[in-house]
Parts: C-alpha cells; structure tokens; sequence
C-alpha cells in the first residue's frame, strides 16, 4: 500500500480515496436496508 501512495499522484489518490469511500458507503446502505427489511419482516410475521 505505501509503495501505492508513494507511486500515485495527489489527484489519483484523492479520487481513488473518494471512490473507495463511495463505495463502502454504497456497501453499509444496502447492509442497513437489508437489516431493517428483516427486522421489518419478522416484526410483520410476529403480529
């Protein structure tokens, strides 16, 4: 990774360090859509 950033620009590790984040973030919504689409389910289920 070190090798990584020394090797890489500024403008290409901000722009990977952005998609990067996207993409994590992109990640942990549908993983918190999909948690309370279950909770959501089985509160449905319980009644």
């Amino acid at each position: 990774m070190k090798i990584y950033l020394e090797n890489s620009s500024v403008g290409n590790l901000c722009f990977s360090q952005s998609q990067s984040k996207a993409k994590i973030r992109a990640l942990l919504d549908k993983k918190i859509l999909f948690v309370k689409l279950i909770s959501y389910w089985e509160k449905f289920n319980n009644d």
